[in-house]
């Protein structure tokens, strides 16, 4: 079962265009949606979870139409918004509990299981009976997994699912997130390029609402073997490359300016080769879409 999401166009009240003929065929596995703030990630995940409907294009779920078959695309999706909040009072198990109910889970036993062998899953069994608003943000982020796999669900999405996590915590998301994306359509929505990297085989890249790249991570990066290029600069030589149209990126490196520059051959001397990572796809691909943009 693949979903497949054709020229999706959303443009709110205000005009701003969230979201440009958008076009992805996503199978089974952890697909990585990667964009800054602003992007359309969220938009893009609303409109596929049913919480708000495009303006024009389709989006299938297998043989169901998120517009024709709304309920049955609900039925067969997990979902885990960027801003989970849990109801104060109410401990993990009667909070999965009641969302077995509200997804067809009627027989007693079988929500028994479905909850006790959820927050086995999601390492929270100690904790089951324990006040959601007790929970750290790593748990809460464990528990919104637990939740969003509640029915065995086709489609999975989860929007900035790391965001505040501890790196530790972070970590253990990241096991629990590969565990469940083998079989299932995981959607990860993120602006955190290390958790692409990490997790996921296939990958777009979302800026303006339009998708400025899309393939696997390696094949992306190969697209960039043999033009990057690095070198150490001083503070006065900052503006100078910043304003190279070549650049990709500056970042510090043990205190000192790092300039990385993407171009077919070494721009001058002093730059070394450098393999190409998935940040410097991502800062080169954006790059070249606000450079299309301003020449429009």
């Amino acid at each position: 079962m693949n979903l497949q999401i054709q020229n999706l166009s959303k443009t709110y009240a205000n005009g701003v265009r969230a979201l440009d003929r958008v076009s992805l065929d996503i199978g089974p596995g952890m697909f990585g949606l990667l964009g800054p703030n602003g992007a359309g990630k969220s938009t893009l995940m609303n409109t596929l979870a049913t919480l708000q409907e495009a303006d024009s294009g389709t989006v299938t779920l297998g043989e169901f139409s998120l517009s024709g078959d709304p309920v049955e695309i609900r039925r067969r999706l997990g979902y885990l918004p960027q801003d989970f909040g849990v109801y104060p009072g109410t401990s993990a198990w009667d909070m999965l509990d009641y969302i077995a109910q509200i997804k067809g889970i009627s027989d007693r036993q079988s929500r028994y299981e479905t909850v006790a062998t959820l927050l086995e899953r999601v390492n929270l069994t100690d904790a089951a009976r324990r006040n959601l608003d007790t929970y750290s943000g790593g748990m809460r982020q464990r528990f919104g997994i637990a939740q969003a796999l509640v029915g065995n669900p086709d489609l999975i999405i989860v929007d900035e699912p790391t965001a505040g996590l501890d790196p530790a915590e972070r970590n253990r998301f990241h096991h629990f997130l590969s565990e469940i994306g083998t079989n299932t359509i995981v959607i990860l929505s993120t602006h955190i390029v290390e958790d692409v990297s990490t997790l996921c085989r296939d990958m777009a890249i979302l800026d303006g609402g339009k998708v400025v790249a899309q393939g696997s991570p390696e094949s992306l990066r190969g697209e960039l073997e043999g033009k990057v290029w690095q070198k150490e600069i001083e503070r006065g030589e900052l503006a100078k490359w910043e304003s190279d149209p070549r650049t990709i990126m500056t970042r510090l490196h043990a205190g000192r300016i790092r300039i990385v520059v993407g171009d077919e051959s070494s721009p001058s001397e002093g730059f070394s080769a450098k393999h190409p990572d998935l940040e410097d796809v991502y800062f080169q691909r954006l790059k070249q879409s606000h450079s299309t943009e301003a020449a429009a």
